[in-house]
């Protein structure tokens, strides 16, 4: 009995040590960066999007949760400068603005990535079919304007937010900007 007790203990505790597989690199070719993905997430596809990936949890994906890289092409701005990380915040807020009934940036923040300024950005969406929370890198390479969202139900977002901004702070040059 003992040893049947015993057997069942260290099964239960293999099985409750059993992780999801780690992080793997991926490349986004468009844009010269590299990310690093949690091993289980879904790689899949999305009109516009130079990558498009699934949280998955225990073999599931997580609702209507996914991670994109996708990019804009930069315009002078009207003083004959380049485009700046501003503009392109600005830009991006008032695209959202407009998709969105209710928009609200929970958290905003600078941080250096790889040599390049971005602006991280928590912001729920309201005001469709459910409340959305997303967490957004927004950076200026050269003339491209590129975002790199994390995007979740408002009841998922949680539990999910330190991977979608593990995924963009991972995020590495495979060539020298431009």
């Amino acid at each position: 009995m003992r040893r049947l007790l015993w057997s069942i203990l260290l099964l239960a505790g293999v099985a409750g040590c059993q992780h999801e597989p780690g992080p793997r690199p991926v490349d986004v070719p468009a844009t010269g960066m590299q990310l690093q993905l949690p091993g289980s997430w879904q790689l899949d596809s999305s009109p516009g999007s130079l990558l498009f990936a699934l949280p998955v949890e225990q073999g599931k994906v997580v609702g209507r949760s996914f991670f994109l890289v996708s990019s804009d092409p930069m315009r002078e701005q009207p003083s004959g400068r380049p485009a700046t990380l501003e503009s392109y915040v600005q830009f991006k807020e008032a695209q959202g603005r407009a998709q969105a009934r209710d928009y609200r940036v929970v958290e905003s923040r600078r941080l250096q990535l790889d040599g390049v300024e971005v602006e991280l950005r928590e912001v729920e969406l309201g005001g469709q079919m459910e409340t959305r929370r997303s967490l957004a890198g927004l950076l200026v390479r050269g003339q491209e304007g590129l975002l790199l969202v994390g995007s979740a139900p408002a009841d998922d977002f949680p539990r999910l937010r330190r991977d979608f901004e593990g995924v963009i702070r991972s995020l590495r040059w495979n060539d020298a900007v431009p």
